[in-house]
């Protein structure tokens, strides 16, 4: 088994960096239906499933490329063994938290079946399982350790979470589509342009959206999911707002987590985008 070299790059290997094999596999994925020679797996998934899908590959290409690993003429399938993920895994987790490397293993998995269709990849599924049922448990254990001490300073009502931590990402932290679309939604209108969604909110209510964008976009980040060139919008997708929403349970009260749901359809708002539907099919009651 070789040595481990360095934790991996957080950089994700565009599509038009790929190996030719792994470009065409890619591109054969996206087909529409009824292509009588191949399996269009990906070309049902939505643009923000697919991004994530490309990124996450991207990321196990990078790694493979810094081990001086990744040889372009080689089919993608080879080049994902145990011992290599065993690897992979193991640099991830000197990096990211547990629940991200299980998010990681689960968008390889995902892309090799896209990729590779001939092939079987539960396996790949089951180990994203066994690394995110293993830090959930290490989040129960922190909780109930949290219970039973006086000492903390979170909410009332609130555990700290490895998932969630109780941090809201700062607006000059926030990735420049986001800041430019709140910027916009501050602008002040005349007779012909009705200037921003967000001017006739009161300052505490536009701090309010702020700190709750913030708390969405720091669960993203702590789960590898932040693409900083896609549209605020895109990232908002069904699965993604249930996983989000799920997580929050395990941390906060129902209000609560009804409150940080439309505190993120409010910041939608900004950009025209309703989370209405969304929050009635995840469950989220006011």
């Amino acid at each position: 088994m070789s040595a481990r070299i360095r934790p991996p790059s957080s950089r994700c290997l565009p599509v038009r960096e790929w190996p030719l094999p792994d470009q065409a596999a890619w591109t054969a994925a996206l087909r529409p239906a009824g292509v009588p020679d191949r399996d269009s797996v990906a070309a049902h998934w939505s643009d923000a499933t697919r991004r994530m899908v490309v990124g996450g590959y991207g990321r196990w290409l990078t790694w493979l490329g810094e081990r001086s690993q990744l040889d372009p003429p080689t089919a993608p399938s080879t080049r994902v063994t145990q011992e290599q993920l065993s690897l992979y895994v193991a640099d991830l987790r000197e990096t990211v938290a547990a629940f991200t490397v299980a998010a990681r293993v689960e968008q390889l998995g995902n892309a090799m079946r896209a990729l590779a269709p001939e092939q079987h990849w539960h396996w790949l599924q089951r180990i994203a399982d066994q690394i995110r049922a293993g830090a959930k448990a290490e989040r129960e254990r922190t909780q109930r350790s949290s219970l039973a001490s006086p000492e903390g300073n979170q909410e009332p009502g609130e555990l700290p979470s490895p998932t969630i931590p109780n941090r809201c990402l700062p607006l000059d932290e926030w990735p420049a589509l986001d800041r430019a679309a709140w910027n916009a939604a501050l602008q002040p209108g005349d007779v012909l342009d009705p200037g921003g969604v967000a001017i006739v909110w009161a300052i505490t209510s536009q701090q309010l959206i702020v700190n709750g964008y913030g708390r969405w976009l720091t669960w993203l980040i702590m789960n590898g999911v932040l693409d900083p060139l896609m549209p605020p919008a895109v990232r908002v997708v069904p699965e993604r707002l249930r996983a989000y929403a799920a997580d929050l349970r395990a941390t906060v009260g129902s209000f609560t987590v009804a409150t940080r749901i439309q505190q993120l359809g409010n910041a939608m708002c900004v950009s025209a985008w309703k989370i209405d539907p969304l929050r009635r099919g995840i469950g989220v009651q006011n």
